[in-house]
C-alpha cells in the first residue's frame, strides 16, 4: 500500500504543476474535443474492465490505477485553482462585478456542496476504513470545488484588467 500512496503523491505533484501551468483553458473546450476525450476515456476503461474480467488486470493493480487517476484529477484542479487565485489577486481589487443570486450565491452553494461531498467521500469522519481510493477521490472532488470557487459566471472588472472565466485581459488589450 505504501507504493500506492507514494505513486499517488508523485502523480498529484506532477499534475498540480501541469494544472498550475494552465495547459487547458475553459474557452478551449468545445463539444468535439469534449466528446473525443470522453470517448477515449470510455474506451480505456472498457479495455481495462475487459482485461480485469479475463484476469490480466487484478484488483490490486486496478485500485492503484484508480487512486492515481483520482490523484491526477486532484493535482490538476488544485494547481489550476491556485494559479487562478494568484491571477485574480495579482490583477487588483474588484471594481465592478454584476451580482445576483444565480451568478454569485447559487454557484457558491453548489461549490460548498461539492467540497462537503468530497469530505464525506474521503471517509475521514466515518467508521469506514481509510483507503487510497477514498482519500484521492474525495480530494479530487474537493479540488474541483476549490477550482469552481475561483471561477465566476460573469466578467470581473478589476484594477489592472478584466477577468473572464479563467482568462485575464489587461485594459490595454481590451480597449485596443
Amino acid at each position: 500500500m505504501l507504493w500506492i500512496v507514494v505513486s499517488a503523491f508523485v502523480v498529484a505533484s506532477i499534475s498540480s504543476w501541469l494544472g498550475y501551468k494552465r495547459l487547458l483553458y475553459l474557452d478551449q473546450i468545445n463539444p468535439r474535443k469534449l466528446s473525443y476525450t470522453l470517448l477515449g476515456v470510455l474506451i480505456v476503461f472498457l479495455i481495462l474492465q475487459f482485461l480485469h474480467r479475463i484476469g490480466y488486470f487484478p484488483e490490486a493493480v486496478a485500485g492503484a490505477f484508480m487512486a492515481n487517476v483520482y490523484a491526477s484529477s486532484f493535482g490538476f484542479f488544485l494547481g489550476a485553482a491556485i494559479q487562478q487565485f494568484n491571477q485574480k489577486s495579482n490583477y487588483g481589487e474588484i471594481t465592478y462585478v454584476n451580482r445576483s443570486f444565480w451568478t454569485d450565491i447559487f454557484p457558491n452553494i453548489v461549490t460548498i456542496g461539492l467540497i462537503l461531498f468530497g469530505l464525506q467521500r474521503t471517509a475521514l469522519f466515518s467508521d469506514l476504513p481509510i483507503t487510497p481510493i477514498r482519500i484521492t477521490s474525495g480530494l479530487s472532488i474537493i479540488a474541483i470545488g476549490a477550482y469552481s470557487f475561483t471561477i465566476r459566471l460573469v466578467p470581473e472588472l478589476r484594477k489592472k484588467g478584466l477577468v473572464l472565466l479563467d482568462r485575464k485581459i489587461s485594459w490595454d488589450d481590451f480597449l485596443t
